[in-house]
């Protein structure tokens, strides 16, 4: 019996492309945007986020932002994913809302994951208190104001 091998074929795969001072063109930054927030998703086990958007922002980059229902355990699933903390923090303007939310790096672009709740999160979703930032009331702009 005769068993002939042959070589893998090539795989075709496309090089990034760079500008000539290395770095990634307009259309190709904002591929590689879209493969971070693919990523993203892909490894939260508790399903898809609400909202996902690729923004440019200024200075030229791109970020991901990942929107939750409601949902502080798929922000905990998100930072769990990507081994970064979870921060609490109370809304500016409602004090009866709070936001959880992780940020980490993927695939060298920002992804920001977050979510919205009109009430304390359950301490089983909640993120670590040692993170919560406080937000400090605005201050008095008016002599009106201070009086």
């Amino acid at each position: 019996m005769t068993t002939h091998t042959t070589e893998p074929a090539a795989q075709s795969v496309a090089p990034i492309e760079t500008d000539d001072d290395g770095t990634w063109t307009p259309q190709d930054a904002f591929m590689h945007a879209m493969a971070a927030g693919e990523a993203a998703s892909a490894a939260l086990a508790v399903g898809p986020p609400r909202c996902l958007s690729v923004r440019k922002v200024l200075g030229g980059g791109f970020e991901v932002d990942l929107q939750f229902s409601e949902a502080p355990s798929q922000v905990k699933d998100f930072a769990t994913a990507f081994d970064v903390p979870v921060e609490r923090k109370p809304h500016g303007f409602r004090e009866d809302y709070f936001y959880t939310e992780a940020h980490a790096v993927i695939r060298g672009i920002p992804v920001h994951a977050w979510t919205l709740t009109a009430h304390e999160p359950d301490p089983e979703d909640e993120a670590d208190p040692e993170a919560t930032v406080e937000t400090p009331a605005p201050a008095a702009t008016d002599a009106k104001e201070q009086a």
